[in-house]
Parts: C-alpha cells; sequence; structure tokens
C-alpha cells in the first residue's frame, strides 16, 4: 500500500513539475515509468546512505541497542546478507559492504540511469534523480 501512495505522490509531482516548466501534461504511461525509476532510484539511494551509516556506527558504537540503529539494521540486513555470505569476515573484518556498495552503485548507473535514459526521463521532473 505505501509503494502504491508513493507512486501516485510521485505521479502527481512529475505532472505538476511538467506543468510548471511549461512542457504540459506528461502522458500518463511516461509519468507512471518515470515515477518508478525515480523510486528505483531512491530506494538504492537509501539503502546505500544506510549502509554507510551502519559502518560509521559500527566504528563509533559498536555494540548499540539504540532504536533507530536497529531500524537500519533491520533495513539493510536482507539486502548485506547474500554480500555476508558470499564474502564471509575476514581477520576480524566484514568487507561485504564494500561489494554491496560496489552493486548498488552498479545498478544505479547502469541500470537504473540507462533504463532512465531510454525512457527520456527528464531529471528535474522526477523525486528521486
Amino acid at each position: 500500500a505505501s509503494l502504491l501512495w508513493a507512486m501516485l505522490a510521485s505521479f502527481i509531482l512529475i505532472e505538476c513539475s511538467a506543468t510548471i516548466f511549461g512542457y504540459g501534461l506528461v502522458s500518463p504511461i511516461k509519468a507512471i515509468v518515470w515515477a518508478a525509476l525515480g523510486l528505483a532510484n531512491l530506494a538504492l539511494s537509501i539503502y546505500f546512505f544506510c549502509l554507510l551509516l551502519m559502518i560509521v556506527l559500527s566504528w563509533i558504537a559498536p555494540n548499540t541497542n539504540h532504536a533507530g540503529v536497529q531500524l537500519i539494521a533491520q533495513l539493510i540486513g536482507p539486502v548485506i546478507r547474500p554480500f555476508q555470505q558470499l564474502l564471509p569476515p575476514m581477520g576480524g573484518f566484514d568487507f561485504s559492504p564494500i561489494l554491496a556498495f560496489l552493486v548498488i552503485n552498479l545498478m544505479q548507473t547502469f541500470v537504473v540511469r540507462n533504463l532512465a535514459i531510454s525512457a527520456g526521463l527528464i531529471p528535474a521532473f522526477v523525486p528521486g534523480f
């Protein structure tokens, strides 16, 4: 349900932005595709920064029970777990976040942005870009 609301809000923002910039209304199919791409890019950015925050917090407060830290850990847990299985800790250091950073950046660069270019996305209209 929240994804549907996010798509609707993004769709409305795209249409409003296009109208304000003088392009008129964007076709509904194109606006839906742009909204989905914007949300995908935004989700990847959120995972990137949450992962970065968890790395910094693991240095500053390694065994904290703060609710915010637990929320971030629950967010990135399903994403980082396959990388931890692929690349186990070596000498007490967990290098799996580096691999996760690479995969997230590659997905943003080669998948989302290339799809956005092929869809004719105008970054000024789409939240998340």
